[in-house]
């Protein structure tokens, strides 16, 4: 009996200290690359009537982040990007995610 109570320490013990790893998400913001400039990623929603023209697709995902233009590091692949009228597509540009279009905003260069 005392050697099963010993036992069943040590398995609590080592049960206890066991170290778990969990998939964390990157600490990289949500980004799109396109036209040699990184945007990042809003929850902002763009009206529809102020969607402009067609300017390219998400092509690749990159972790932890986009290198060339086409990449993200979330965003599905296939997903659209437009210009936004009366903005220009230097400073913000919309991607389109399930029929719902959101901005992006200029960080910097790629």
């Amino acid at each position: 009996m005392k050697y099963l109570l010993i036992i069943v320490f040590f398995i609590a013990v080592l049960t206890g200290c066991t170290i778990t790893h969990k998939k964390t998400i990157s600490d990289y913001p949500s980004a799109i690359a396109w036209n040699d400039k990184l945007y990042g990623s809003s929850a902002e929603e763009v009206p529809p009537s102020n969607i402009g023209k067609e300017i390219g697709e998400i092509k690749r995902k990159k972790t932890p982040r986009p290198s060339q233009n086409g990449d993200s590091n979330d965003k599905p692949v296939g997903s659209l990007l437009f210009e936004i009228t009366g903005k220009d597509s230097k400073d913000v540009i919309a991607y389109k995610v399930n029929d719902t279009y959101f901005k992006a905003y200029l960080i910097g260069p790629l």
